[in-house]
């Protein structure tokens, strides 16, 4: 791996809890306030400094100077089953997932009444899976890890009095992918190889977004991010005799979302969105492995796009405490014919809740937590004789992600 890439796999787990999941390998548990409520509402609600990601719109509802990070934790078991119709030799390969820290960085500062100026400093896309040596699906993917550190300048303005702010930033992409998979030698009486990919690169993309604020307690917002085409390229990986080329391409979805906020008084509100990405874009994966011929190939995916919905409840017992709850559900974006070792995704469940403390009027922290039931994740894969056949469920496919926040305005 170039240093460089070894430094973003680091910053991927600093700035975001990497795990296979949100809708994808989005990373949904970024760690945010909007974190309480499965982030329900996310395009609308602008109640931070966190909305310059997720909606750069929404900075216009905040004055003065935001500075909000934070830290969280995440904890992720994977456990795989083989089941009848496996013909590769190997266990289960334990708990493919584990313990894993992030926390980004947002600042929103106000330049004029009407026009704000932000950046933030995400990683919006991560995997992170660890098989070990020995698991049946070894020859499909022993190690995976990506992480997508995205930079984002953005800038915003309120159009008058008309009620509406309109969004903009800028996603500086960078993008370090590592694989490993096995090369089954069984035929030549070999023990397995190791075949290795290093790749990484830079890439951009936009987002756009827009807020409508109906009246002082109602409010809707959209938000739509690019595609994000990486041509990654790295390291020649050999390993007994095998090649494989050195550039990949892989292509981050497009997505939308539309999502609302309504005060229903002082003390109740209530938040929901509906969302789509296109997951379809991600067709293939760099790393395959053939023994004859001695090359490497691409993965083919045939993912599907998904649709999320969310919705949460904000309660506020008194001025200074705010009380948090939400869900969200992510379509999946593949069956157990179409799911792959490396991202075995399926439908999701995220169930949250949090509070919030006014410390006093420049300063608020919180606390949040999540659990998400990640499916179970049905596999029956074959790419090729060589790989042989991996047929199974996940037995265990969830996780736990707690977040500390504060937001300081000056």
């Amino acid at each position: 791996m170039s240093s460089v890439a070894r430094t973003v796999s680091a910053l991927g787990a600093l700035l975001g809890v990497a795990a296979a999941q949100g809708g994808g390998v989005a990373v949904t548990e970024l760690g945010v306030p909007g974190n309480a409520t499965a982030l329900a509402g996310w395009p609308a609600a602008a109640l931070d400094a966190s909305t310059v990601y997720l909606n750069p719109a929404g900075m216009t509802r905040l004055s003065r100077t935001h500075f909000q990070s934070g830290i969280s934790a995440m904890y992720s078991t994977i456990e795989f089953s083989p089941g009848p119709g496996t013909t590769n030799l190997g266990g289960g390969g334990g708990n493919a997932g584990g313990l894993l820290f992030g926390g980004p960085v947002f600042l929103s500062h106000s330049l004029s009444e009407d026009a704000r100026l932000g950046v933030s400093l995400t990683v919006p896309y991560a995997v992170a899976l660890d098989y070990g040596d020995d698991w049946v699906g070894r020859t499909f993917a022993r190690e995976t890890g990506l992480a997508v550190l995205d930079l984002q300048p953005a800038f915003a303005t309120r159009l008058g009095d008309s009620g509406w702010s309109v969004g903009l930033g800028v996603h500086l992409q960078y993008a370090a992918l590592r694989q490993k998979v096995a090369v089954d030698r069984s035929a030549m009486s070999l023990p397995d190889a190791e075949l290795e990919l290093d790749q990484d690169g830079f890439d951009a993309g936009l987002s756009l977004g827009a807020l409508w604020e109906v009246t002082e307690r109602t409010r809707f917002g959209i938000h739509y991010r690019s595609p994000v085409s990486h041509d990654l390229s790295g390291s020649r990986p050999a390993a007994a005799g095998l090649t494989a080329a050195t550039n990949s391409d892989l292509k981050l979805p497009q997505l939308v979302g539309f999502g609302g906020y309504h005060a229903l008084s002082d003390r109740w509100s209530v938040l929901a969105d509906v969302g789509w990405s296109e997951w379809s874009a991600f067709d293939k994966a760099p790393l395959h492995v053939e023994i004859n011929p001695a090359v490497v190939g691409a993965i083919p995916r045939r993912l599907a796009d998904t649709w999320r919905v969310g919705v949460g409840l904000h309660y506020r017992p008194v001025e200074r405490w705010l009380l948090q709850a939400g869900f969200a559900f992510d379509s999946a974006a593949a069956n157990d014919r179409q799911r792959t070792p490396d991202l075995p995704l399926d439908r999701q469940w995220r169930f949250s809740a949090g509070a919030e403390w006014t410390v006093n009027p420049s300063a608020r922290m919180g606390l949040n937590y999540t659990f998400a039931d990640l499916g179970s994740n049905a596999l029956n894969v074959q790419f090729s004789p060589s790989t042989g056949r991996v047929v199974g469920d996940y037995d265990r496919f969830q996780s736990h992600a707690v977040a500390f926040w504060f937001d300081w305005s000056f």
